[in-house]
């Protein structure tokens, strides 16, 4: 599934790009590589399930504290 165009890595760069934030700021608050991240949304790397819920929570702590 690497190079998937609508895998999770886009959906992934998508709510990164929608909440304003850049790979450097999620990947901070994921506590992750920014350059695996990088790798995910380009869709070089398959991430797994837990590590999509670990991305996507830190997104969405992000847009919370924001609103």
């Amino acid at each position: 599934m690497a190079g998937q165009r609508d895998g999770p890595g886009t959906a992934i760069r998508q709510l990164r790009e929608m909440a304003g934030m850049t790979l450097t700021d999620v990947a901070k608050a994921a506590d992750t590589a920014v350059a695996y991240l990088s790798k995910v949304e380009l869709g070089q790397k398959e991430p797994t399930r837990s590590y999509v819920a670990k991305v996507t929570t830190a997104i969405a702590a992000h847009l919370r504290d924001a609103a």
